[in-house]
């Protein structure tokens, strides 16, 4: 198991409380670091911001010490506290009033009996620390820290494991999803085809010509692991490489040809991870399924959503091939959807802040001073509910919008919305064809080839296989705030064609969003684009399909993998369902098994032009983590 830790982070020179266990102290040191980094990155926040550690968990993990090395950690500078120990002032029933300091734990718990009778259960908030980033940076670069104590590991697998319990109590979705992936098996064929696509005969070859220049197994596996544990660009390999006396330019064994085995190596070893899951699965072995669920974005994450998209092919359930139902182009059309209920809403404000001026303008005129006032939101509220009959205020928080306060407590228009939904009839108009045509384009498979057309003019060498990843990357989810944003190559090609709708997206992004409702920082409110998409998605394809679809499916975000006999039945039910929220996506059903799948793979070369650094890192931490979702069994 290995933590990433901040590059700077030396917990080896903390202190320690006895230099028989010092290893385990470091490591406890280690989970500290490593948690509060990972609950920042994984809720979107910058390591600036404050993460509670429940003391419930860190008595379970290191005993009633924990604060040791919490105070050792801040002495260091290391972390900082964001919420000091405080004084609570329980009122009790007869009036009389106690003083409670929390010292020792780092959440205090009340329970309140009342004269009637009733018991009242007041749950304070954990203390909250965050990593130093004077010395770390906003960004700190990672190097992993590997845990070998088994209890710490017995341990986090037992906290896992309530987790996860946890989640299958209280998400329905989760609960069904379990009794389907019960219910899974793999095809044989899958060790096949992993051989034909991953194969072992070069790394052989490497890894005979790795021993032979460094003479042992265990100098072999240092270099390895040397190399895993360091960024793999052409620096780093050729200083490895040279360190341990080989030739970073040999013909056949440079380090273009150690970079490409280790990255056809990591991704086997995923792959075949996951695939003996699936084979312990069939054998009746349930207990190391674990579950999460991200309580922004309504996603449920299980062994489904880890299976990389080759091997799911060779996935059945109850002995029959899977069928794929898609959602083309999710995240554009769920984005297209709520720009137009954006600006549906837009219409209404417009009507009614120009029909409130026309009657301050009268009122002016008719020098009826005690009428002239600002118009607030309050305002155009009532009118749009008195005239239309509808709740703005419901609809604005629903869609996640930010409205202002000024210090009167009187409530205004956000300005940004207001420079949006004020506009000119011509705009909205040039908004609107702008969003039926994107929809239409994708509906047509003509938008990634009008982007790419777009794109090769100002940057003619840009790879095809980008097109999809780099749209969604950068124009929707791009961080608009950024002043490099508008030189990206992607987002100056699309507003060539599309300027008003990245006009509206960069005003919502930047100042549009209220960041509070997800507890994001005004600083990240831009990525909030992403989570909106992801709840309305996940509200179609694992809420809503687990409340109105008996057939057994399984949930990979906007996908389901459903058995070839029910996917006709499960295919209109889930477009009646996507009819019910308003979208007009379209959704693909296919085969995903071949009987002839032998005579379509190709080959994982292993040397790759471009070849992305960064992913056999993530490709190797993924293995390496002990992940809930795939822990080994015994």
């Amino acid at each position: 198991m290995n933590i990433q830790l901040p590059e700077k982070a030396d917990v080896g020179s903390l202190p320690v409380r006895s230099i028989r266990d010092s290893y385990k102290c470091h490591e406890r040191y280690a989970y500290l670091l490593g948690i509060i980094y990972y609950k920042n990155k994984i809720s979107g926040h910058s390591q600036n911001t404050g993460v509670e550690l429940s003391s419930a968990v860190l008595r379970n993990l290191f005993g009633g010490v924990y604060s040791f090395y919490i105070n050792n950690l801040i002495a260091a500078e290391y972390i900082i506290p964001v919420s000091a120990p405080y004084d609570f002032t329980l009122i009790q029933p007869n009036g009389k009033r106690q003083i409670l300091h929390c010292k020792g734990t780092f959440k205090i718990t009340t329970t309140i009996e009342s004269k009637d009778g009733t018991r009242r259960m007041f749950k304070g908030h954990s203390k909250r620390y965050k990593l130093n980033t004077n010395l770390f940076g906003i960004k700190p670069k990672l190097t992993p820290f590997p845990i070998s104590n088994p209890i710490l590991k017995s341990k986090l697998d037992k906290v896992q494991a309530t987790y996860s319990e946890k989640v299958l109590s209280s998400f329905g979705p989760a609960r069904k999803q379990y009794q389907c992936i019960k219910k899974l098996s793999i095809n044989p064929e899958v060790w096949e085809y992993m051989d034909m696509k991953y194969p072992t005969t070069d790394l052989l070859s490497i890894s005979r010509y790795i021993r032979s220049q460094v003479g042992s197994k265990e100098r072999m596996i240092a270099f390895l692991r040397t190399l895993k544990n360091n960024r793999l660009t052409k620096k780093n390999i050729t200083g490895i490489m040279r360190s341990f006396g080989m030739d970073p330019y040999h013909m056949d064994y440079g380090y273009t040809r150690i970079e490409g085995a280790l990255r056809l190596y990591f991704k086997r070893k995923y792959r075949s991870l996951i695939i003996s899951k699936y084979e312990a699965i069939a054998r009746g072995e349930h207990d190391f399924l674990r579950f999460a669920y991200d309580s922004k974005t309504n996603r449920l994450f299980t062994l489904v959503t880890e299976t990389p998209k080759d091997i799911m092919p060779f996935v059945k359930m109850d002995g029959e091939n899977l069928v794929e139902i898609d959602g083309n182009n999710t995240q554009w059309n769920t984005t297209i959807d709520y720009l137009e209920k954006v600006f549906r809403i837009g219409g209404y404000y417009k009507k009614a802040y120009q029909h409130l001026s026309n009657e301050i303008k009268i009122a002016k005129k008719q020098k009826k001073y005690y009428k002239v006032r600002t118009i607030t939101l309050e305002d155009m509220h009532s009118y749009v509910f008195k005239h239309h009959r509808i709740n703005f205020k419901k609809e604005i928080h629903d869609l996640h919008l930010l409205p202002e306060i000024n210090y009167n407590g009187e409530t205004y228009l956000n300005r940004h919305l207001r420079e949006l939904f004020m506009s000119s009839k011509k705009w909205y108009d040039r908004l609107f064809n702008e969003l039926q045509h994107l929809r239409f384009s994708m509906g047509t498979t003509e938008f990634r080839k009008e982007m790419l057309v777009l794109i090769k003019r100002i940057s003619p060498d840009y790879p095809d296989e980008r097109i999809k990843k780099d749209l969604l990357a950068w124009v929707l989810f791009g961080p608009t705030p950024r002043l490099f944003y508008k030189d990206n190559t992607v987002v100056k090609a699309f507003s060539d064609r599309y300027r008003n709708t990245i006009f509206a997206l960069t005003h919502l992004k930047n100042r549009g969003f209220d960041h509070q409702q997800f507890g994001y920082s005004s600083y990240d409110r831009w990525k909030l684009l992403s989570v909106i998409n992801q709840r309305k998605e996940a509200s179609m394809f694992v809420v809503d399909s687990t409340l109105n679809i008996q057939e057994p499916f399984l949930t990979k975000h906007d996908a389901l993998y459903v058995r070839r006999g029910d996917a006709e039945t499960v295919h209109n039910k889930l477009k009646t369902i996507l009819s019910k929220h308003g979208s007009r996506m379209d959704l693909s059903f296919r085969e995903i098994y071949s009987e002839d799948w032998r005579d379509h793979v190709v080959r994982e070369p292993i040397e790759q032009t471009g070849n992305d650094p960064d992913k056999v890192i993530e490709i190797s931490a993924r293995i390496n983590k002990y992940s809930r979702l795939l822990k080994i069994t015994a």
